[in-house]
């Protein structure tokens, strides 16, 4: 199986780089109360049903604060993880690399220029371009088709459980990401061509 690889696929936020949604809202609110904010606010968001002024004006707004503050807040607080930078720039000396993001794009453009990562990836979809998230199945397969790979030959990456079986329930190999040397121990327990450090 592992020798039909041709693909590696990455979720970002919690992968990449740093989640900030989630902590943002456990700062301000209870837990129950911030799950609830983050269910009602974030999907229509990510789906690109919702601007991003509005969104972050929306959650400012229940914090008393103004959503460019709340947007400055998110960016700085948004940590890269370098150590999986590394694994993707090793991995992408003999595979496809692509990332999958549920997030508002120039929001999350502006992260990627912030981190100067434009080239570090063969293709990236960002689910509020394109109208569609994770977990849902058609967003898994319009980046397949965007590769021009199939489920069976792609690993895909994410530290949320329900992505991660998503991806398998249409055939891909999915690693629920925990940190960068568990993540490169299960590629290579997989049998792909890892460079060394």
């Amino acid at each position: 199986m592992s020798t039909h690889m041709t693909s590696v696929m990455f979720d970002f936020f919690g992968v990449v780089w740093s989640e900030v949604g989630t902590p943002w809202f456990l700062k301000h609110f209870s837990p129950e109360r911030a799950l609830e904010i983050r269910e009602t606010y974030c999907p229509p968001s990510d789906k690109g049903e919702m601007s991003e002024d509005v969104f972050f004006n929306t959650i400012g707004a229940l914090v008393h604060a103004c959503g460019d503050d709340v947007r400055s807040e998110w960016i700085d607080a948004v940590q890269l993880n370098q150590d999986v930078v590394s694994l993707v720039r090793d991995l992408k000396k003999h595979y496809k690399v692509a990332g999958l993001s549920n997030s508002q794009p120039a929001f999350f453009r502006d992260i990627m220029e912030k981190f100067s990562l434009g080239g570090l990836f063969d293709d990236v979809v960002v689910s509020s371009e394109v109208g569609l998230i994770k977990p849902n199945k058609e967003i898994f397969d319009f980046i397949l088709t965007r590769l021009g790979a199939a489920p069976y030959e792609t690993i895909f990456i994410d530290d949320r459980e329900s992505n991660v079986a998503a991806a398998e329930n249409i055939g891909m190999r999915g690693i629920v990401f925990q940190n960068a040397t568990q993540l490169r121990n299960d590629l290579s327990a997989l049998g792909l061509l890892l460079s060394d450090r």
